[in-house]
């Protein structure tokens, strides 16, 4: 594999101008604004009455029904990387349409898949993050692909978080230069909004989260790997019926003729 950091952040930028670039900013727009209210709303039961009008943007509901959305809307988000996944899968001249196998084909399973993964991604990084921070970072960056095998590949959890190990061998360094750019684009959007709330416009500072925070899921993700014949090593028909092995609506599996490269 090989991972040219210019190349993908260009070609990012390029697909974000597309209609499935537009369509995937919308739902991540949706995504964090409702992620905020939510958040907000269980955060403003839990603080005084004097303190809970300076939280920002809350929602008129009950605090535990907010709490029960916020978690359903976690698992939406899953939903929606495996979308984002098959979207961005596909070559830059395909990305004017949006297909509806994106979110219909085996995407029970998939987003089965991407839950047990994600809480075993949680649980691993958490404890490494325990153990002296830098074997968090490590299992960060060799997990930091499973999502895409598992959406992409059909991969189930335990052979998606595999995958992902194999796929990141050779490209950490290079993988921790993008973990960083999301750190600090997150300590940035988190500075804006604590400047916001301090200057008692506390939704002025939601909004700005909202609006960072879908700019860099769009980006980062259409930034992300591309699938590659392993003979070739070039990008292969996305979601082509006649080509074997691929991402066929009529195929069980998807993984026989495809590898990765992170360009």
């Amino acid at each position: 594999m090989s991972f040219q950091l210019s190349t993908a952040f260009t070609d990012g930028i390029k697909r974000t101008t597309t209609k499935t670039g537009g369509i995937v900013f919308g739902l991540y727009l949706l995504f964090q604004t409702v992620n905020i209210v939510l958040t907000n709303t269980t955060t403003a039961a839990t603080l005084p009455a004097e303190a809970a009008g300076e939280v920002g943007l809350i929602a008129p509901i009950p605090a535990a029904v907010a709490g029960v959305l916020l978690f359903v809307s976690y698992l939406l988000l899953l939903v929606l990387f495996v979308v984002i996944a098959r979207a961005f899968a596909r070559p830059l001249g395909e990305l004017s349409t949006f297909p509806s196998e994106l979110y219909t084909r085996r995407i029970g399973w998939a987003t089965v898949s991407m839950i047990i993964a994600s809480i075993f991604v949680f649980v691993a990084v958490a404890v490494g993050f325990v153990l002296l921070i830098i074997p968090g970072v490590f299992l960060s960056l060799c997990f930091l692909l499973y999502w895409y095998t598992i959406a992409v590949e059909d991969c189930g959890p335990i052979e998606g978080l595999r995958r992902s190990w194999d796929l990141s061998r050779g490209n950490r360094l290079r993988l921790l230069f993008v973990f960083g750019v999301l750190i600090a684009l997150g300590v940035v959007s988190s500075i804006v909004s604590t400047i916001a709330g301090l200057a008692g416009i506390p939704a002025v500072g939601d909004g700005a989260v909202i609006l960072v925070g879908s700019l860099i899921g769009v980006c980062i993700r259409e930034s992300w790997p591309r699938p590659t014949s392993r003979s070739s090593r070039r990008p292969l028909p996305r979601f082509n019926i006649q080509t074997p092995g691929w991402y066929s609506p009529n195929s069980s599996r998807n993984t026989s003729a495809i590898s990765w490269t992170l360009a």
